[in-house]
């Protein structure tokens, strides 16, 4: 590796700190990379299941993406897709680079310029969107709570990535938080603003009793479809750490549509491709049911929670997470079939702020996080892989984090067919759909319907031949329109907001104005009985001055 010197350390952990993982790299020259370097990265990460490369502020995106497509040479897609519903739970956390899409930006902030991206608007995850109880607002700032704890994947089509590359692009300093755990103890962590907290699902097995070992070891989680969007009404609990049980969860006449092929049922013990150890790796907020050894299927929500919480809660005690420290250059790696992680932190609306030399961003306490590259793959050490081989697929499917991979192109073509279009034409590049449509079936909810499938397909068109077939017009639909669209509706929210709070200020002032003419005329109420008491202790005075007189002469007469 170059001229270099390699160091390989652990990451820097509190002296009570019981964390048995993390490794710090530093002389790594991730461009020049030889395939020993390589090798030798890969057994470091599965060894320590998170690896910190310092120095790594020049990395480009595309050299990130090389570096996490090694670990998963057959992957070619972020796994979670590309195409979001508005619905999920993650709709405003994706903002792709433009030229390399597999990369996420995500952090805190307006930035006016990054890598192709223009005028784009970070929102970091609040918790106080997905718990059930959130901190305060009085004491938000100084206070905050684990986000979600997850494993990064869909959850449903796509599998797990196997790596996740985290790098950090500019890191302004900020002040410290106490994470608390609002759980029904009083435990609590001190944690930079903007960490990302890691526990080790190889810790967590070997913590469970042995009864819980085998039913980790024999037992399989049955995910829910579109997981995302099916959880996207019920709230969190205050730890992070899974859903509270309130049926809330969307029924499937609710969801996108599905195939039952493509749900997604795991192994809840995973193995490690290098050292052998067994993780526990469930993803507790997406869980619908559980498969056990003599094939009895669990599917009451409630109690597989419990059950889960009761296991992975182990895990969580401050003495067993790493919070990483981030700092500008930190490339962080970390095993994704190992390690389970959450955001964490919460910011002030008036610390966002920019300064022009982008992305340098100048947001008083605000942090911008590291653009993420994940893939999914399962054919790479096959004998080595947790994740079953079945509803794997070649296609570039669009999806999400929320797991919405919806529509291959055959599969949007058919759909289009099965839909009552007099003619239906599709070109097998994906560049052109013509359709023309039969005025007596087209309505409005089948526009919304099929023009909201379209948006999940990249690539697509739709021409407007046939434009006024419809009750409503035709859309032209491609990768950068569906991102303006997303930019356009981040706005609408910034401005429905924007108009709620002027509305707030005007009832306010109203009030305020009443209040004030209220009390006007109290002091002119007041103001005039002075003014009359005066008077009146002024004929008082006379009076007394005339008595005075009278007494005064009758006193000489005498």
């Amino acid at each position: 590796m170059a001229t270099m010197t390699l160091s390989c350390r652990s990451v820097t952990k509190p002296d009570d700190s019981q964390v048995d993982f993390g490794a710090e790299l530093t002389g790594f020259d991730v461009e020049a990379m030889t395939d020993d370097d390589f090798e030798f990265l890969r057994r470091t990460l599965y060894e320590n299941q998170v690896v910190v490369i310092k120095s790594q502020g020049k990395l480009s995106p595309r050299a990130q993406y090389e570096l996490t497509r090694r670990f998963d040479p057959a992957a070619g897609v972020y796994s979670h897709g590309k195409s979001i519903d508005k619905r999920s739970v993650l709709h405003a956390d994706l903002t792709t680079i433009p030229h390399h899409p597999q990369v996420q930006v995500i952090g805190s902030g307006f930035v006016e310029e990054y890598e192709g991206l223009s005028n784009i608007r970070l929102k970091h995850p609040h918790h106080k969107t997905f718990h059930k109880n959130p901190i305060s607002p009085e004491e938000d700032y100084d206070y905050t709570h684990f986000y979600r704890w997850h494993i990064d994947s869909a959850m449903y089509n796509l599998d797990p990535p196997l790596v996740t590359t985290l790098l950090a692009v500019k890191v302004p300093k900020g002040r410290r938080q106490t994470c608390r755990y609002d759980d029904g103890t009083d435990t609590t962590l001190d944690v930079p603003l903007g960490t990302t907290a890691f526990f080790s699902g190889y810790r967590l097995y070997d913590m469970l009793s042995e009864e819980d070992k085998h039913f980790v070891r024999t037992s399989k989680a049955e995910y829910a479809p579109h997981p995302y969007i099916w959880m996207s009404n019920a709230k969190s609990r205050s730890n992070g750490l899974g859903i509270i049980s309130e049926g809330l969860e969307l029924a499937e006449d609710q969801l996108p549509p599905f195939e039952a092929s493509k749900i997604k049922v795991y192994p809840m013990a995973w193995k490690n491709p290098v050292t052998g150890k067994i993780a526990m790796m469930v993803y507790p907020t997406c869980v619908r049911k559980i498969h056990l050894e003599n094939g009895q299927v669990l599917d009451n929500l409630a109690e597989i929670r419990e059950r889960l919480y009761k296991m992975q809660r182990l895990a969580i005690d401050p003495c067993y997470l790493y919070t990483h420290d981030w700092e500008e250059g930190d490339l962080v790696l970390f095993n994704n079939h190992g390690v389970m992680h959450s955001i964490v932190g919460s910011f002030e609306e008036d610390e966002v702020r920019v300064r022009d030399e982008v992305p340098d961003l100048r947001i008083g306490e605000s942090f911008f996080t590291p653009p993420i590259v994940m893939f999914s793959n399962i054919n790479q050490y096959p004998d080595q892989h947790p994740v079953p081989r079945q509803n794997r697929s070649d296609t570039f499917i669009p999806a999400t984090t929320s797991g919405t991979a919806e529509y291959p192109p055959g599969a949007l073509a058919a759909h289009i067919k099965r839909l009552n279009y007099n003619e239906a034409r599709y070109r097998n590049d994906g560049a052109l759909i013509t359709s023309h449509l039969l005025r007596t079936t087209s309505s409005a909810h089948e526009w919304e319907k099929l023009a909201n499938e379209v948006k999940s397909c990249q690539h697509l068109r739709i021409a407007e031949e046939s434009a006024r077939s419809w009750p409503r017009p035709l859309l032209l639909v491609n990768a950068e329109r569906e991102h303006g669209d997303h930019e356009i509706q981040d706005l609408r929210e910034d401005i429905g907001w924007l108009q709620k709070r002027i509305t707030e200020i005007n009832l306010a002032l109203d009030e305020t104005r009443k209040t004030m003419k209220v009390l006007a005329e109290t002091v002119q109420f007041h103001n005039r009985q002075v003014s009359r008491a005066r008077a009146d202790n002024e004929l008082l005075y006379q009076r007394n001055q005339e008595l005075r007189c009278l007494i005064r002469d009758g006193e000489w007469l005498q």
